[in-house]
């Protein structure tokens, strides 16, 4: 079998949907099959986001669909950040992943291009993709739920953990010193400060315990999103983008992993920090509880509770440790093997 994977743009940047792109593209590698990913330089090299998107969507619908048609030997296209051509070329079979609804069911936390970015991909994929790959047993039962269609048809390939972040085995601890931060005297949030992120309330829940705690520090690494922060405290950084090699540092060296989102399709730092040996702080959603077993401490979406968790892991290096031993063990259920075999079953 001879498969185009179809990366929507997404390699350009190796996390998010340009990470699950490079698992599957090391995946499909690992089962020895042929495999290409059309080169896009010319749109990637596209600044304004809204123009980039349109014309990839004009490309996927003319040239890329008369490669499909014109070709004999692709059996399989792999869309991996969603969006499929408006025509399904039959012989092919279109290979799909969805990896979130946050558009469908918590519209009013997205922009209105988002939203119609979102609703035009995934109303495409379900009519015309032969098979729907989806990051999580909980975003399958969101698909059931909104869609009429048959739970066959959809397929679970988990994510994996942030592949350069976790073997990197750059470990300068002077680049701690770069952003004012001390060996783990610090919580870390790695998220843009989007309104499903959640990242304003780990704040005001960071400041509202932070003086009992004077030497501890939170920490949120993003490239978008710091001008919406409202925050005084100098105990909070933001650092903006920062390299692979010194986000590896960032994690390593963390004393607490905050993830409070509203909503996700699965939650990748979950697995790095688990990985890390770093003790996880989370809300209580149904996806997280999937993927972090009981590895993690979880918490209410509010701010009090958020609070009284940070201070719950902070007071006790038995609970901190005792998430570490479960974290580690829970990552064995994200190894490469076995989200190998569930891409067998997917393409077989």
């Amino acid at each position: 079998m001879s498969i185009i994977i179809e990366d929507g743009l997404s390699l350009k940047i190796h996390r998010g949907v340009g990470q699950y792109t490079l698992t599957i593209e090391n995946l499909v590698s690992a089962v020895g099959l042929k495999y290409i990913i059309p080169h896009k330089t010319f749109l990637e090299n596209i600044k304004n986001k809204i123009i980039r998107r349109c014309l990839y969507i004009v490309w996927l619908n003319t040239l890329f669909l008369l490669k499909l048609l014109f070709s004999k030997d692709i059996e399989a296209v792999i869309f991996t950040s969603t969006l499929v051509p408006f025509i399904k070329v039959k012989r092919i079979k279109y290979i799909t992943v969805i990896h979130d609804f946050l558009c469908k069911l918590y519209p009013n936390l997205v922009n209105k291009n988002q939203k119609l970015h979102s609703n035009i991909a995934i109303n495409s994929a379900i009519k015309h993709s032969d098979i729907i790959i989806v990051v999580s047993d909980t975003v399958k039962k969101e698909c059931i739920n909104l869609y009429d269609i048959n739970d066959s048809k959809i397929k679970i390939v988990y994510n994996c953990h942030t592949g350069k972040i976790i073997n990197s085995e750059y470990n300068n601890l002077s680049i701690l010193s770069k952003y004012n931060l001390k060996y783990k005297k610090y919580i870390l949030l790695v998220a843009t400060i989007d309104n499903h992120k959640n990242g304003q309330m780990l704040i005001d829940s960071f400041n509202q315990i932070y003086k009992k705690y004077p030497d501890i520090k939170l920490v949120v690494v993003g490239a978008n999103g710091n001008s919406k922060v409202n925050n005084i405290n100098p105990n909070v950084i933001l650092t903006g983008f920062v390299s692979d090699d010194d986000l590896s540092i960032l994690y390593k060296n963390a004393l607490i992993y905050a993830f409070p989102s509203i909503y996700e399709g699965f939650g990748i730092p979950i697995i790095d920090a688990q990985m890390l040996g770093v003790p996880v702080i989370c809300s209580d959603i149904p996806v997280f509880r999937e993927v972090a077993g009981n590895g993690a401490l979880f918490c209410n979406l509010t701010v009090e509770s958020f609070a009284n968790g940070l201070e719950k892991l902070l007071a006790s290096e038995k609970l901190r440790d005792s998430l570490v031993t479960i974290g580690k063990e829970n990552t064995k259920r994200f190894t490469v093997e076995n989200i190998k075999k569930q891409l067998k079953d997917v393409i077989s």
